[in-house]
């Protein structure tokens, strides 16, 4: 993580990115990209899947804004 920008991995077959909250609580879905803009989430504690193709989620890491 690097301020606004959230720096991803390299997964095959990877088509969306889920954020969670501290709670649990879904902010949504974005595409995946190497480098996705968090500018818009407030500031907390989040949870980042990957979700591929198949809708497998990858636990990818967790951030603090």
């Amino acid at each position: 993580n690097d301020g606004d920008i959230l720096n991803l991995p390299e997964v095959k077959e990877a088509k969306m990115v889920k954020i969670l909250t501290a709670t649990g609580e879904e902010t949504g879905y974005m595409n995946y990209a190497r480098q996705i803009s968090i500018a818009s989430l407030p500031a907390g504690f989040y949870t980042v899947y990957i979700v591929n193709n198949t809708g497998t989620q990858i636990f990818a890491g967790t951030i603090m804004k």
